[in-house]
């Protein structure tokens, strides 16, 4: 396989500083990796916003591959976003092809030279790798992504083959709603599963949660999706939200950082917390979401506050251990306010905490990682092509999910007194699930520092911005690596930037130190609880091709919405009835579209009181309760 030409030999960084003074201490030194070269990429903001899952590890075909937007021809300086590319190592990580065979653009999105965007042009590319039950042999695997669309509405998804055979490329606009895919994760037993936002609800501030799961049909997945609306604080939103499985592939965990209290009435002193969405049969039903209030529990970590007002950042990712546990790393700042942060130089002013469960999901801990020196850099120029990227933190696991790694890229601020996050370094702590024991001292709250700096000395030092992880660690049972890449980018985030890889990347200390795990009350404070059943998705919504949300606003007067998603073209009615039974009103819709349907409910004639709704589909039916004032 030919490799691409690394035009970009040399790429001079350019940041723009703004903030206050970050906290000054130094931080211990691992052993020098080494960094090799990866592909090119057109500009920087497909790799922006965030730990999004680009890099993927397999330990059965000892393959790692990166998936990020593709770069035309060598002498190509412009913003241009047509398609996706890979680079791949089949030696785990050793030697690489790189701007490997466009999974995503030649069908989809074609486009004649480099200068046109193409029809369907995409973005924000996360992927991973699935390997087939039983096979050895990396050519005979395949890379599952995501993305979006740019420019118009929609989301884009399909299967890269290690083979270079014709990808797979599937595209879905949507005129009237915003779809942002925020994660990707091929399970063990071979499902896919992908999650993210739809947008721009017509009544009230309501954002709807996308699920996807993909069943495998030889050469491409083939995904069914599941809407959970959530209606959301205004000023907060959704920020991030991440799914893993456990290793059997019947437990999973959905973590969303958001803020469903709308009058503040359970969570007044703090902005956006995380919430858990928890499967316990492989994706057929999802329980009501678990609130972690970080706000009333943290402050012996968050040295010098003298407050407890916190609130989750939006950079979340999320592991399943070999217990089906769950962990969540997330940075906690102290809160100026709704929707803001404070940004401060005081010592413990952010804090890195893994929120985990040791009974997977009942009960809550944070275990206290690190105090990040900054907590964010901003790049570009203002008003063009300007942005900010925070503290983003991964979790990585070995294959049998017996170890966990917590990385992070943050500024050493000691002896130069930097202001942002504008020279990374790749910081790493471990943990032993098995000894419940650290790779760093952890138990004194007090004197957890900034964390280890695994690239000082490399040529990675002070380089690893955008920097993300692979959520599979390579080993051996005695030794660790885990695959990290980060971004290099030219004078402008808009310009051609370079990746690299790092080879070896391993906390130096064993697993010999004791943490302080701090308790975490969890609550049930979401609207979609207030059912009483406990569950987001019943069996039979996911099995009968017919999706019914509950209707928004509601209570409400005049008119309501409500959600239908289809897995195919059908006629449908919906019938209004009273308490006693009593059909009052149907109405008939013919040959709604397969997919997400929005329909309006006019009921200004009814009393005030209670009614239900009931949506037909053939021989399927969904009955809820709505309330007009």
């Amino acid at each position: 396989m030919k490799k691409t030409l690394l035009f970009l030999s040399i790429l001079s960084s350019v940041y723009y500083v703004s903030g206050q003074k970050a906290n000054q201490q130094g931080t211990s030194t691992s052993t020098v990796c080494n960094v090799i070269p990866l592909g090119v990429a057109p500009n920087a903001f497909g790799s922006n916003g965030g730990n999004q899952r680009q890099l993927s590890y397999n330990k059965d075909i000892n393959t790692v591959a990166f998936i990020h937007l593709s770069l035309c021809d060598s002498d190509q300086t412009h913003n241009a976003n047509i398609g996706f590319n890979y680079d791949v190592s089949f030696d785990g990580g050793i030697t690489w092809t790189t701007n490997e065979h466009t999974i995503y653009g030649p069908v989809s999105n074609p486009t004649p030279g480099c200068i046109g965007a193409g029809p369907h042009p995409g973005f924000d590319p996360v992927g991973m790798i699935y390997n087939p039950a039983g096979n050895t042999i990396p050519a005979n695997a395949h890379l599952a992504y995501a993305g979006r669309l740019i420019g118009i509405n929609g989301k884009l998804n399909g299967t890269g083959h290690f083979d270079l055979s014709a990808p797979d490329e599937n595209y879905d606009p949507l005129q009237s709603k915003f779809t942002y895919p925020y994660d990707i994760f091929v399970a063990k037993t071979g499902e896919s599963w992908m999650v993210g936002i739809m947008l721009a609800q017509p009544s009230g501030y309501q954002d709807t949660i996308l699920i996807f799961k993909g069943t495998w049909n030889g050469s491409d997945f083939d995904y069914t999706s599941y809407p959970v609306q959530y209606v959301v604080n205004p000023v907060n939103a959704i920020g991030d939200m991440k799914i893993a499985f456990s290793d059997n592939g019947l437990i999973g965990y959905i973590a969303v950082i958001t803020n469903q209290d709308i009058n503040q009435v359970h969570f007044s002193d703090s902005c956006t917390y995380i919430q858990v969405l928890k499967t316990e049969d492989g994706g057929q039903t999802w329980s009501c979401p678990i609130d972690l209030d970080i706000s009333r529990c943290l402050d012996s970590a968050m040295i010098g506050q003298g407050t407890d007002i916190y609130t989750a950042t939006r950079n979340v990712d999320i592991a399943v251990d070999k217990n089906n546990n769950p962990h969540i790393v997330n940075t906690i700042v102290p809160s100026a306010g709704p929707g803001s942060i404070f940004i401060s130089n005081q010592s413990g002013t952010y804090g890195l905490f893994d929120f985990y469960s040791t009974d997977q999901g009942t009960t809550w801990q944070a275990q206290l990682l690190a105090h990040p020196q900054t907590f964010s850099a901003e790049w570009g120029t203002f008003p063009i092509d300007d942005f900010r990227e925070f503290i983003s933190p991964f979790i990585s696991r070995t294959w049998d999910g017996s170890k966990l790694f917590f990385g992070f890229f943050d500024t050493d601020t000691f002896p130069i007194p930097y202001y942002d996050n504008v020279k990374p370094d790749l910081r790493l702590i471990g943990y032993d699930v098995d000894n419940n024991t650290w790779t760093a001292p952890l138990n004194n709250l007090q004197a957890v520092n900034g964390g280890e700096n695994i690239t000082a000395g490399s040529s990675a030092q002070k380089m690893c911005t955008l920097g993300q992880g692979s959520y599979y660690a390579k080993d051996d049972g005695n030794t660790y690596s885990v695959p990290v890449v980060y971004t290099v980018m030219a004078n402008s985030p808009s310009y051609p930037v370079a990746f690299y890889y790092i080879d070896c990347a391993s906390p130096s200390g064993t697993f010999t130190y004791s943490g302080h795990p701090l308790p975490v009350p969890a609550y049930h404070f979401s609207p979609l609880c207030d059912s009483g059943s406990g569950v987001v998705l019943t069996a039979g919504e996911l099995t009968s091709g017919l999706i019914v949300s509950s209707n928004y606003p509601n209570p409400f007067t005049g008119k309501t919405s409500v959600d239908i998603t289809l897995e195919k073209a059908v006629d449908l009615k919906i019938e209004i009835s009273n308490v006693v039974g009593q059909v009052l009103s149907t109405t008939t819709y013919q040959n709604l579209r397969p997919g997400l349907n929005t329909l309006t409910l006019d009921v200004s004639s009814l009393a005030h009181g209670l009614y239900f709704f009931t949506v037909k589909a053939g021989n399927s039916s969904v009955t809820k309760t709505m309330t007009v004032e």
